[in-house]
C-alpha cells in the first residue's frame, strides 16, 4: 500500500515531474547554471542590484547593533515600518554596502566614523528628549555575555582559578555562561533600554555557584 492513497505505485504508474525551486517571492530561478548549488543562487539572488532589500535591512541591523537603535524600526519589519526617521541615510548607506561588495568591515568602519556615533550620551537642553534621532548616544543595557565577563572580572574568579584548573576551569566557564546567557537573554525584538528582573533571574543568582 501506498503511504498516499492517491499516489499510484507500481510499473505502469506515472511519475510526476519535479517541481522546480521558487524563492520566496514566487519567482522561479533565472540563473544559467543549473548545476550550480541552491546556496549559490539564492545568495545572487539576494545580493543582486535589482534587489535593494537584503542591503537595507543589513544596514538596519548593522547600525542598530552600533548605535541602539535602528534607522527604521521595529528592525524586523523594515518593508512596513512604524518608525523610519532616517529613510535616505539607510538607502545611501546600502548603496555603499552593495558598491564595497557587502563588505560588512567597511559598513561598521563608516559608521563608527561619523559624528552620530561619536556622540556624548549625556544629554543637554536640546536633546535630552530625543531617543530616535541620534542628536545624542544613548545608553544601553550591557548584553548578557558582557554581564557575565564583568561579573568574572570584578570577582576576581578568572584570574584566581583558571591557572590551576585549566581545562576543566574553562569547561566549567563554558556551561555557567550558558546557564546565565539563557537566563538573562532578551527574547523581545529591538533593543532593550530598561531593566525588569524576573523569577528565573533572581533565583538564578541566588542559587547559581
Amino acid at each position: 500500500m501506498p503511504k498516499d492513497p492517491k499516489e499510484a505505485t507500481g510499473p505502469g504508474a506515472k511519475k510526476k515531474p519535479p517541481v522546480a525551486p521558487r524563492f520566496l517571492t514566487g519567482e522561479a530561478s533565472t540563473y544559467p547554471d543549473r548545476g550550480a548549488p541552491r546556496r549559490d543562487k539564492l545568495a545572487a539572488w539576494m545580493t543582486a542590484p535589482a534587489n535593494p532589500w537584503f542591503a537595507r535591512t543589513m544596514v538596519n541591523r548593522v547600525w542598530a547593533r552600533l548605535m541602539g537603535r535602528g534607522l527604521t524600526e521595529p528592525v524586523d519589519n523594515i518593508a512596513n515600518p512604524t518608525d523610519a526617521t532616517h529613510r535616505a541615510l539607510q538607502d545611501r548607506l546600502a548603496g555603499h554596502l552593495m558598491a564595497s561588495g557587502y563588505d560588512l568591515k567597511d559598513l561598521v568602519r563608516l559608521i563608527v566614523s561619523t559624528q552620530a556615533y561619536q556622540r556624548s550620551v549625556a544629554p543637554n537642553a536640546t536633546n535630552a528628549a530625543d531617543g530616535s534621532l541620534f542628536s545624542r548616544g544613548l545608553v544601553r543595557m550591557l548584553e548578557p555575555e558582557q554581564i557575565f565577563a564583568s561579573i568574572l572580572e570584578a570577582t576576581g574568579v578568572e584570574h584566581t582559578f583558571k591557572d590551576g584548573k585549566g581545562p576543566q576551569f574553562l569547561e566549567m566557564k563554558k556551561r555557567f555562561e550558558r546557564q546565565f546567557v539563557f537566563s538573562f537573554a532578551n527574547d523581545e525584538p529591538g533593543e532593550t533600554v530598561a531593566f525588569q528582573g524576573t523569577v528565573a533571574q533572581a533565583l538564578f543568582t541566588l542559587n547559581a555557584p
